[in-house]
């Protein structure tokens, strides 16, 4: 998503002007919280969740295009973290219709609330959610959010997530301190919370690679900007916006990004070239920390071994590539210690087993899983892991081959 969200912490235009001197009251309270002058008067537009949910379906294919969801889906199939019979453009807009409550775009400066009744007066729900917006427009003026538009549209998954942790991160702590300021505005809030009938059943049917993922900015991303708050306050945040985080380690470990520890590079192959014409590649990214987790908590794994499994990540990088009817996955992994890559590689083998209901073959520091429809092989060297899924044998052992020749 290019527009910057605020999801509710768990109307239409006609009434906009109506409120707008309230959102210019509580612009200039966010602006002082926030530490930046409002250099240019916000316009609101006010939609109803019914209009959020049709214009999102509307503008589906041009904000997220057809092909592009069909190689989005392929790969999250592939990866054991969506059902195939589910639609990803469907679970699309359910999951940014119901929870979505407000958004800024830069590239427009448009500015919406998405009303939480159809009164003429705004609810304290809604002059929170503004407050949350009003900061990215703060944000804008001051930072050019533009800029890192494009760095998470460019960059990884991992990078794009590490960026957006930054930016909602700082929004939701200046949101916390805005609720905080005013004690009826507080108890008030509490009450609109515990009274609202607010669904959950989109994000409680969402696979939890895309349900967390739309969270992690807000949750991870307020303690991360905390940690820079304590240290260095809003002038320390205000620096970040010149040197962001690179890595979801980074917004997991703050102490890791105010060090500069960035992430390993890590290159896969162009593995259509050794498979042949009828292969095409369909992604290469990098998981990070954040997403490993999220893959490994999809087992019969505690949290506490997902979170010692995910630690110590160094970099990664992934490649699917695939015919009409079938898909590989290479995936090397590094990590600091020969250990975390153990505990790493052990982790994963028992998602694997678990995903594919299938009996582990160990041999040494190689695992091998063998389903109906596919085989997966783990082979751990030093600190890195390499993972291989194919269709068959033939192809796992080719796809190897080239692996270790790039190593």
């Amino acid at each position: 998503m290019i527009a910057l969200l605020a999801i509710p912490l768990m109307i239409g235009t006609a009434f906009a002007q109506d409120n707008q001197d309230t959102y210019d009251e509580i612009a200039g309270e966010m602006a002082e919280i926030r530490e930046l002058e409002l250099l240019e008067p916000l316009t609101v537009d006010e939609k109803s969740r019914e209009e959020l949910q049709e214009e999102t379906r509307a503008e589906l294919d041009t904000d997220y295009p057809p092909d592009e969801r069909a190689d989005d889906q392929r790969v999250l199939v592939a990866f054991g973290l969506m059902d195939p019979d589910d639609d990803l453009g469907d679970l699309y807009v359910d999951l940014l219709g119901d929870q979505v409550a407000g958004y800024y775009d830069p590239e427009t400066d448009e500015m919406v609330v998405v009303r939480s009744d159809d009164g003429d007066e705004l609810s304290v729900r809604d002059k929170v959610t503004f407050a949350h917006e009003a900061v990215h427009a703060l944000q804008d003026q001051h930072f050019d959010l533009e800029i890192f538009t494009e760095m998470r549209i460019e960059g990884t998954s991992d990078e794009s997530l590490a960026v957006t942790a930054l930016i909602e991160g700082d929004a939701t702590l200046a949101q916390i301190d805005y609720i905080l300021s005013d004690v009826r505005l507080a108890r008030d809030f509490l009450g609109e919370l515990e009274t609202d009938d607010i669904s959950t059943d989109s994000l409680d049917n969402t696979p939890p690679i895309l349900a967390e993922t739309l969270l992690f900015p807000y949750t991870e991303g307020q303690v991360f900007v905390q940690y820079l708050f304590d240290e260095g306050g809003w002038d320390l945040i205000d620096e970040a916006y010149e040197n962001p985080p690179a890595t979801t380690e980074q917004i997991l470990h703050p102490a890791k990004y105010l060090d500069g520890e960035d992430g390993i590079d890590v290159t896969v192959p162009d593995l259509s070239a050794v498979l042949g014409n009828d292969w095409r590649t369909i992604d290469d990214d990098t998981m990070g920390q954040f997403q490993i987790s999220v893959v490994l908590a999809d087992a019969d794994l505690s949290d506490r071994q997902v979170q010692v499994a995910s630690e110590g990540w160094g970099g990664d990088a992934y490649t699917v590539v695939a015919t009409d009817d079938e898909a590989v996955i290479a995936w090397n992994t590094e990590w600091d210690t020969e250990e975390d890559a153990e505990e790493f590689a052990t982790a994963l083998a028992i998602r694997e087993a678990f995903r594919l209901d299938a009996e582990p073959d160990e041999d040494g520091d190689s695992v091998i899983i063998v389903a109906d429809e596919e085989v997966v092989q783990i082979v751990r060297d030093g600190a890195a892991v390499t993972y291989v899924q194919a269709p068959d044998a033939a192809i796992l052992d080719t796809v190897l081959a080239e692996l270790g020749g790039s190593n």
